[in-house]
């Protein structure tokens, strides 16, 4: 037998909900101000990856091999979404932890849990309020991808939605970490403090990772240099 409250949970609406977690995120000041600094960071990215995109491509006018080197996904999307990357990185912590510290703070998490709702259903809520704060601060990347449209660059479907289900991605998986830690913590900034030095210390070994694949990969390239050269001077004594 199901108590009268878990039964009223089940058909309560799900759209307050929502409407008050997203709410809590326009009202703060945390995602304007992520806003406001992605603005001129995106932009700069991209006026930069555009401006080297263009001599590349009057350089390969001239050489057939070079032009078909160039891609407009390495030369001017990643660029300008690595800018948006490091800034999901640094600042939407800040908007996501927004969701739940404070309401840890103000006491009002207590109030929330005695609504009829269930605990999964607060957390899809919170994830979906993260989820819609991401797709807003999106705004001035997608915006630089519509205005290389505009200035007559060439974007490739498949790619470039390859690319943006990649940083949606990660933007959850910051989103997601922002949240535990503000769960464990006691007030929102220990919980960005802890979210912070989790994403910087998994980029430093990502990167590290990386270091060393492209040290052994020039290691391989060294040996096969030295190999080849050896067989040559063989063959030419021969």
């Amino acid at each position: 037998m199901r108590s009268r409250d878990a039964c009223v949970g089940l058909g309560a609406p799900l759209w307050p909900l929502l409407k008050k977690e997203l709410w809590e995120i326009l009202s703060g000041r945390a995602l304007w101000t992520m806003l406001l600094i992605l603005c001129p960071l995106v932009g700069y990215s991209f006026f930069q990856a555009v401006s080297l995109y263009g001599e590349a491509s009057s350089g390969a006018q001239q050489s057939p091999a070079l032009a078909s080197g160039l891609s407009p996904l390495d030369g001017v999307l990643v660029p300008t979404l690595g800018a948006f990357y490091v800034a999901v990185t640094l600042l939407f912590p800040f908007v996501a932890i927004r969701v739940l510290g404070q309401e840890k703070e103000s006491g009002a998490l207590r109030l929330l849990i005695q609504l009829p709702y269930r605990p999964p259903t607060l957390i899809v809520a919170k994830l979906a309020a993260v989820l819609g704060a991401w797709l807003i601060s999106t705004v001035p990347a997608i915006s630089a991808l519509v205005i290389w449209e505009l200035l007559g660059g060439h974007l490739y479907a498949l790619e470039t939605l390859n690319l943006v289900f990649g940083h949606l991605l990660y933007g959850l998986l910051v989103g997601a970490i922002a949240l535990f830690a503000a769960s464990i913590s006691e007030s929102a900034a220990s919980a960005a403090i802890i979210a912070l030095a989790f994403r910087l210390d998994a980029t430093r070994r990502s990167g590290l990772f990386e270091a060393c694949s492209i040290n052994r990969l020039h290691r391989r390239g060294g040996h096969y240099r030295h190999r080849r050269s050896a067989d040559q001077n063989v063959c030419r004594r021969h």
